[in-house]
């Protein structure tokens, strides 16, 4: 057992490296190609819509087939070619860039819950995503901090290079790891989708977490802004991204621990406590050092919402159903509220500028607060 939840630290260590390394630089080349707020907010919004139906897609082939790794492995060869498609033209073409990035970039969401979901579905790693999942914040973090050297350095064409040796090297190493097994013999029909919806519980956790990470998501665009308002550049963007993703790692050792000391609503809470005073201090912060010491904060919010997440849902959801549950709050919460997170910062940004809309958003966080008192799951959480 020690030896499988090892291999696949592993592999969430290096897929997160290949899609932090392209994820976080998405804007800083749509900045530096001379799109407009306007322009860039469309681009982020449709690549949310595709990364929300690919993966209602892939989680319901997925439990349909009982395999995820074939997908995993299907989509690394996508994420490649839109990888390198993505940075290759330099010059602006709006049309091309938005079918070009947003495929791409709804690729790495797509496939960062693929493989969270893999691990929680494979034998005998549910007690260990945290420890699991803690080596993907380091992939995201190391990746972070390189991007930006690299495009300094030698611009946005070496990301989309390093990314396919990355990616042809996830392929090969995936064949040798265990794939899901599913318990239920039950053949899934679309029906059974449909039973999922009517669950009044999961469809109430669906909106909280969508609240959550509606405004999670803006983080990446408003704080972005932020730091090139204070005279700050791609290299900034990705040491923030660096410092976001590697104080993760701690808290996620512990978040076991902590779920089954605290249960997951008063860790729901807590973390999302903890986001609401992020975006309030993002929003009094005056240079981009203030700005990276408040993503210090990131360690005791993200982690304990995921887990939250994660394990609140595997409990509102049949076993047959596992995969695809856990993609449709993947792609509800991250993907639609992606969606809808580039449009209304772009509309608070002009109308407020980005300090009154990081406060506006994060004094927003004390809805879902109230909604999760309301929540009575099925189980003791």
């Amino acid at each position: 057992m020690k030896s499988k939840k090892n291999q696949f630290s592993i592999l969430m260590l290096f897929g997160f490296i290949s899609y932090s390394l392209l994820y976080n630089q998405v804007v800083p080349f749509l900045i530096e190609m001379g799109y407009d707020a306007s322009k860039r907010s469309i681009i982020l919004a449709t690549f949310a819509l595709i990364a929300m139906v690919g993966q209602i897609l892939v989680g319901y082939l997925s439990d349909k087939v009982g395999s995820i790794k074939r997908y995993f492995i299907y989509l690394s060869w996508v994420y490649m070619a839109t990888g390198v498609f993505s940075f290759i033209l330099n010059d602006q073409n709006f049309w091309y860039h938005l079918i070009i990035i947003s495929s791409m970039t709804a690729l790495t969401r797509i496939q960062c819950n693929i493989l969270e979901t893999w691990v929680l579905q494979v034998d005998g790693l549910y007690n260990d995503f945290g420890p699991i999942r803690a080596f993907g914040s380091i992939g995201w973090a190391l990746a972070s901090f390189v991007s930006g050297w690299l495009v300094v350095n030698y611009g946005f064409l070496s990301l989309a290079i390093v990314n396919v040796v990355l990616n042809l090297g996830l392929i090969a190493y995936s064949f040798k790891l265990d794939d899901i097994k599913r318990v239920s013999h039950q053949p899934l029909r679309t029906s059974d989708m449909f039973e999922l919806l009517k669950n009044r519980n999961f469809i109430l956790l669906l909106f909280i977490f969508l609240f959550i990470f509606f405004v999670y998501n803006v983080d990446s665009i408003l704080v972005t802004e932020r730091i090139y308002e204070f005279g700050g550049n791609a290299q900034d963007t990705g040491t923030r991204g660096f410092i976001h993703a590697i104080v993760e790692v701690p808290m996620m050792f512990f978040v076991g621990r902590i779920l089954l000391k605290y249960k997951s609503k008063k860790t729901l809470i807590f973390g999302t406590l903890m986001l609401a005073l992020k975006f309030i201090l993002f929003a009094i912060s005056r240079s981009v050092f203030q700005l990276n010491i408040v993503t210090l904060l990131q360690m005791v919010s993200f982690p304990l919402i995921l887990i939250a997440q994660r394990d609140m849902i595997n409990h509102e959801v049949v076993e047959n159903l596992k995969t695809t549950g856990q993609m449709i709050t993947s792609a509800v919460t991250s993907g639609f509220s992606a969606i809808l997170s580039p449009l209304a910062a772009a509309l608070l940004t002009s109308n407020f500028g980005s300090g009154k809309a990081l406060m506006v958003v994060g004094v927003s966080l004390f809805i879902p607060i109230l909604l999760v008192l309301t929540y009575k799951p099925r189980k003791s959480l």
